[in-house]
């Protein structure tokens, strides 16, 4: 049996109160226009609450006018313009009636339950309002990023580094025999960085002031170890890379250790945000939980899974 066509019912505002809603709407509407939140709730509160799925009992779309003019309003900021034409905010109230027909259409015909693209964006609509009524695309202030600081230490740190200068040479017998010449160049007056102008040709700077991971990259994972047994300021015996076999004099090193605020200062807002964020959403998560029964195959969950989850944001930001 084929279902019954859906009623379209536009509801206007009592004509007593018109002047009233005009007034307000001005300040509503320029609202509308900076938030975020007030857009989604406006646009995406519209297709959610007012497109379920029909019953027999309820296939009325409603529609209210003052939704159609937050939408006129929106579009008017979009365009850039004081007010859209009579055309424009026609085409406007066509375009909300008409989405509004076509999402019951959708519903009806199951595609909102099929379509994997249209699942992933209501829970992305989801995500992003969750996050927006926990506060979390607020700037954090300082108290809170030290706070936030001193919660999370374990995560902030300085890598190991080292400051050295090399010469190279392809073989281990070569690299030796480079010893008296490095030592007869140490005699004369030189900057204490630079390196000698000795052995063979290499593609890498002969003086590097690297961390850890990043000398690995060039020289291999066991250099920085092998650079932990040379004495400051004195020349090693030869020492194999991934590139040949250098003599090498340390000038400097450093194990890692715990960052300071200040040092971890640039990264902070980000990693706050983000735990705000994850911690919003599972509040929401949380809350609608508890609103509904969830089984898998057939066993009520007690508690909802614990996720780290948030918004796919098209940048992370504290500005988002």
């Amino acid at each position: 049996m084929n279902e019954p066509l859906a009623t379209v019912a536009v509801l206007a505002s009592p004509p007593r109160e018109h002047a009233r809603h005009h007034t307000a709407a001005g300040g509503l509407l320029r609202a509308l226009a900076h938030s975020r939140l007030a857009q989604f709730l406006v646009v995406g509160g519209a297709i959610f609450a007012l497109s379920r799925r029909p019953t027999r009992a309820d296939d009325t779309i409603r529609i209210e006018s003052r939704t159609i003019a937050a939408l006129q309003a929106e579009e008017a900021r979009r365009l850039g313009a004081a007010a859209l034409t009579p055309e424009q905010a026609a085409a406007v109230r066509a375009r909300v009636i008409t989405d509004e027909i076509l999402v019951r259409e959708a519903r009806r015909l199951g595609l909102d339950t099929e379509d994997r693209l249209v699942r992933e964006r209501l829970v992305q609509k989801v995500l992003f309002l969750a996050e927006d009524l926990g506060g979390a695309s607020r700037e954090p202030t300082t108290d809170e990023l030290t706070a936030f600081f001193e919660a999370s230490r374990d995560r902030y740190t300085r890598p190991a580094r080292a400051r050295f200068v090399h010469v190279f040479a392809s073989s281990r017998e070569a690299a030796a025999a480079l010893a008296p010449a490095v030592a007869a160049w140490e005699r004369e007056p030189h900057a204490p960085s630079s390196p000698p102008p000795l052995g063979e040709p290499l593609p890498v700077s002969r003086f590097v002031d690297a961390s850890e991971v990043e000398i690995a990259a060039v020289y291999g994972p066991a250099w920085f170890g092998a650079l932990e047994g040379v004495d400051t300021g004195a020349w090693s015996a030869p020492i194999r890379s991934r590139l040949g076999w250098h003599l090498v004099k340390v000038l400097e090193k450093s194990r890692a250790r715990p960052a300071t605020f200040d040092e971890a200062r640039a990264q902070l807002p980000l990693d706050w945000l983000i735990a705000r964020r994850e911690a919003a959403v599972s509040r929401y998560l949380d809350d609608a939980f508890r609103r509904q029964q969830v089984e898998l195959d057939g066993v009520r969950l007690a508690a909802p899974p614990v996720v780290h989850r948030t918004a796919a944001h098209a940048r992370a930001s504290v500005e988002d």
